[in-house]
């Protein structure tokens, strides 16, 4: 089984990125708290993203045209907590949020990891046909539900959790699980789901129409509820297979962990 040259560039990244992030990151024991809050239109299918360092994020689809986001900091000094910066760029058709620590790069994570530590965890309350362009986290979880438009997460250290996917999806972490519940999976529908050192859990309506890939090195691959069989290659397994007339596809890659998919 060959998984790829883009998997194997993205093996190497995360790995140094893993080993940095493991070998600085302490637990955050926070004297000072400051909870922050906003308020904006979006107008109908805009986009949303978010950029963060460290905490968790948490985003659930409403009714409505507004984006309802509150953050709260948290640092083990009141200058580290002057120091974690949220900058917001809202535009009609857009929103971006960012958490900026002091000094970026490097230096800035060094710094970061220091007595000073801080973190901010995110919840978010957009429209329900939001499209969220990229969602990022280094260390913490992200948890999404009820967004209609595009869902791409990513974190480094954490699990991802998305419920009720009815559009296109990309859903990748380093080190920790995913799980996915697709409301409906069919025509044009691509999702693209990864872990390195972590299991992935898919549940699909009975419905689905789709063609699956599947793979992984150190892990079974479980499709029954479809009536899929994986098959074990020389180094992992894999599976390939159609359900109903195979027209969306998913793809489902990891290295340490087990696959299933699930029928709702």
């Amino acid at each position: 089984m060959q998984f790829g040259v883009e998997m194997e560039k993205q093996l190497k990244t995360h790995a140094f990125v893993a080993l940095v992030s493991g070998l600085l990151c302490v637990p955050v024991h926070s004297d000072e708290v400051e909870t922050l809050e906003w308020s904006f239109v979006l107008e109908e299918n805009g986009r949303v993203s978010l950029e963060n360092v460290s905490g968790d994020v948490t985003i659930l689809g409403v009714d409505g045209r507004n984006v309802e986001i509150k953050a709260v900091k948290r640092a083990d000094s009141a200058s580290g907590l002057e120091g974690l910066e949220i900058v917001i760029d809202s535009k009609k058709d857009m929103i971006r949020i960012e958490t900026e620590h002091p000094d970026s790069g490097l230096s800035g994570l060094l710094w970061w990891n220091k007595s000073e530590d801080g973190q901010v965890d995110y919840t978010l309350r957009v429209p329900r046909d939001s499209n969220l362009d990229a969602i990022s986290s280094v260390n913490g979880s992200v948890r999404i539900a009820q967004v209609g438009g595009t869902v791409i997460a990513k974190t480094v250290n954490g699990g991802i959790e998305a419920s009720e996917i009815v559009s296109d999806a990309r859903l990748e972490t380093v080190n920790g699980s995913v799980k996915a519940r697709f409301s409906q999976f069919e025509g044009n529908q691509k999702a693209k789901i990864e872990s390195v050192n972590g299991r992935l859990s898919v549940m699909l309506p009975g419905d689905a129409d789709c063609t699956v890939e599947a793979e992984t090195i150190n892990g079974s691959i479980n499709g029954s509820d479809f009536d899929l069989a994986a098959e074990q290659g020389f180094v992992g397994h894999d599976l390939s297979g159609v359900i109903g007339s195979g027209s969306a596809r998913l793809s489902l890659d990891t290295v340490n962990g087990g696959i299933k998919l699930l029928k709702d």
